[in-house]
This record gives C-alpha cells, structure tokens and sequence, in this order.
C-alpha cells in the first residue's frame, strides 16, 4: 500500500522533467529583466527544440530550411503571415499551370 503512487506526483514529475530542460537552457541567460523578454525568449528554446526534433516539419509550408526560417519568421511575427504565405504559393502555382 505504501508504495503506491498518487497520479498527480506523476503527471508533477512529467513537468518537472520538461521544465529542468528548460531551466538548462535558460540558466547560461541569467535571468530575465523583463516579461516580453523572458516570453521571446522562450518561445525562441521551444521553436528551436521542436525544429530539432522534427516536431514542426507539418507547420513548414516550404521543404527544407527555407521553410524552418519562415516558421521561425511566423513565430516572432517579423515574416508574413501563414495564410498570406499560402495564398502566394498557391497563385504561383495557379499561374504556373495556365
């Protein structure tokens, strides 16, 4: 009986374990002046990981690194939009075609 274990210890070391990963990678930045900086930031650690891990190839509308850089562009809002982006790929192919 003791050495059963409550469900949300689980789901806590779930998080605990994603956050240390985290915390590594935001340690050598030494803090945050700021909450737009600490949220840019972040959000540039987790873009990066799940470009590493192949977690974001389904949102890249372009193959290859061409389109890693405009879901990097996409995330910080200093690209266009992913519908504009879409609806110029599409153009182009309509137009190619007739």
């Amino acid at each position: 009986m003791g050495a059963e274990r409550q469900p949300t210890s689980d789901c806590r070391q779930s998080l605990q374990q994603s956050h240390g990963k985290l915390k590594i990678l935001i340690k050598p930045v030494r803090g945050f002046k700021s909450i737009p900086t600490a949220y840019a930031t972040i959000k540039g650690f987790e873009v990066m990981r799940a470009l590493r891990k192949g977690q974001a190839r389904p949102w890249c509308l372009q193959p290859g690194i061409r389109g890693e850089v405009r879901l990097v562009e996409r995330a910080f809002g200093i690209g266009p939009s992913a519908l504009t982006e879409a609806m110029g790929m599409l153009n182009h192919h309509f137009a190619a075609a007739a």
